[in-house]
């Protein structure tokens, strides 16, 4: 019934898989879902993509700009709408939708300040906005950021053929930077040493964990097949600095896999302390030990409760049934406005 909209573009320049290409695989699936077309679209090729396996899997088509510009791209394949995903994404397609005629949504999704080169381009990111059809922000705290108005989307999950986790780990998964609370994790197992603590991601802040040289934080690396970890994953540990809703606390949620987070973005609305999870103020290295050796001592009835209470929740509030009408009725006020 919607696939008269015409194709959806996701657009994205990315290297490696992330929470913005999570989000963009779910919200692509959930077009499929609710009968519209999607397309991924990479604005730069870096070389063979996590994501493209994953795509080509749920049978969503991509293109990779290479050699071609990305106007004859959108002059042979005509969408009718392009939804941007970070900010050179963003700043370009911002630009040539104003040149096509081709209504624009973007979505921002950094809750870090950046530094350096990238800090100009967030700037010019959030001030470029306004040639935007519509804006969306994953939590309050980027909301405020923006110069101009833009709505809090939630970000989402299908969670319909997800497997449950039923593992023991305490895990960290994610990209291994400054804001997503090294840090802390850090710190936490050096105040838990009997307590294992696996790390899955990779990123600049490798190196500081390897240089701490602790017998209890075991680092397997960027994964390409998390269904499997998943599996092995009792307990998600997600210290960040700053976040916005992260992609990774739904995956695992929606798994019943509980997880302990800084209160931080809009985390706070999708765990409720002691509920579902466990909210820690960002610091409290006591309170994150407190919380895990909490979840150890729950006997097995009590971490069954957990989870299907953390399951719950993102299948109430935060699945392609209950997120995905409001984003396809953004879609239809950017094209006819």
């Amino acid at each position: 019934m919607n696939k008269h909209l015409g194709e959806i573009w996701q657009v994205v320049d990315s290297r490696n898989f992330g929470g913005i290409e999570s989000h963009i695989l779910q919200l692509s699936q959930g077009l499929q879902i609710m009968g519209l077309t999607p397309r991924v679209v990479f604005l730069n090729h870096y070389g063979e993509h996590p994501l493209f396996r994953l795509l080509k899997k749920a049978n969503i088509p991509y293109l990779v700009r290479k050699a071609c510009s990305i106007q004859s791209l959108i002059k042979t394949h005509q969408p009718a709408l392009i939804h941007t995903h970070g900010y050179k994404a963003g700043i370009v397609m911002r630009i040539i939708g104003r040149l096509s005629g081709t209504p624009v949504i973007s979505t921002y999704h950094a809750g870090e300040t950046p530094k350096g080169k990238v800090w100009l381009y967030d700037w010019i990111d959030r001030y470029t906005g306004h040639l935007a059809k519509w804006r969306f922000a994953v939590s309050a705290s980027i909301q405020q950021k923006l110069p101009t108005h833009a709505e809090q989307a939630k970000n989402f999950i299908n969670s319909r053929q997800l497997t449950k986790g039923d593992g023991q780990q305490v895990a960290f998964v994610g990209r291994l930077s400054f804001e997503k609370g090294i840090n802390q994790l850090i710190a936490i197992a050096k105040q838990l040493p009997h307590v294992d603590i696996h790390v899955y991601g990779d990123g600049p802040a490798k190196q500081q964990l390897l240089s701490a040289r602790l017998k209890n934080l075991h680092l397997h690396g960027q994964q390409h097949h998390m269904p499997h970890v998943w599996r092995q994953i009792g307990l998600l540990l997600l210290p960040s600095l700053q976040e916005g809703l992260p992609m990774v606390a739904l995956e695992a949620m929606a798994r019943g896999i509980p997880v302990v987070a800084s209160r931080v973005g809009a985390l706070p609305e999708l765990i409720t302390h002691k509920k579902n999870g466990w909210l820690i103020n960002v610091g409290d290295i006591h309170g994150y030990c407190q919380a895990i050796m909490r979840w150890h001592a729950l006997p097995a009835i009590q971490q069954a409760s957990l989870s299907r209470k953390a399951k719950k929740v993102v299948d109430t509030d935060y699945s392609v049934e209950a997120v995905m009408p409001h984003f396809i009725q953004r879609y239809r006020q950017a094209m006819c406005g």
